[in-house]
């Protein structure tokens, strides 16, 4: 599949949640919302990564060959800069107000979206890309903007829409060079499910759910 076919899916990502979520938050609480997008999110992932299995059969490998590579490089250490600054700001403030319902739910919601969301944002993108710079930024710049799909919830993000939106970008940006650098998304994968379980919860604990 073209390069631009890829982009066009990833861009996708931005009305398609836009639309589900504006229509969910009609329907159910903010809550029910938010789980029940964040599912069909992943279903949107799901069914393309499939679409583009059945179009590239190597695909698979290619993509256990990245998660499997665990080069050894002292810039694997960027990718968790994140997951610092997401405890500081995040999870310090409203530690105490943590419950093992919030650690549970969080754990299981982040460490599958950690997974699935570098597979499709790192890792097809990484061997699609043939070393094309544009392709690469692109696809970080969509999957920081495609965040704003959350603010049509009504929901609190600790930040607000800045830190949303920004901080998604900014961790892409990271993880998606690191990636590069080392050939690999294993430290990208584990770095993003820490901060995804940080950011469900402090996400749990602003809107008292």
């Amino acid at each position: 599949m073209k390069r631009v076919s890829i982009l066009l899916i990833q861009l996708g990502v931005l009305p398609y949640c836009v639309l589900l979520n504006a229509i969910l938050k009609n329907t159910y609480s903010p809550f029910e919302s938010y789980i029940l997008g964040l599912l069909g999110y992943w279903l949107y992932l799901v069914i393309t990564v499939f679409i583009l299995v059945k179009k590239d059969r190597e695909l698979i490998s290619k993509a256990l060959s990245l998660i499997n590579n665990s080069k050894k490089s002292s810039i694997t250490v960027l990718a968790f800069i994140p997951v610092i600054l997401v405890f500081v700001v995040a999870i310090v403030p409203s530690i105490e107000q943590l419950t093992i319902r919030v650690v549970i739910c969080s754990i299981i919601l982040g460490i599958y979206n950690g997974l699935i969301e570098e597979l499709f944002w790192r890792g097809i993108t990484i061997i699609k890309s043939d070393g094309s710079f544009l392709f690469v930024a692109y696809s970080t710049v969509i999957f920081g903007i495609y965040h704003f799909a959350y603010l049509v919830l009504p929901l609190t993000y600790q930040g607000g829409a800045l830190a949303l939106v920004g901080g998604a970008l900014v961790m892409g940006i990271i993880w998606m060079t690191v990636s590069l650098k080392t050939k690999s998304i294993a430290a990208s994968i584990f770095a993003h499910q820490i901060v995804n379980i940080m950011a469900f919860s402090s996400l749990f604990i602003l809107n008292n759910i």
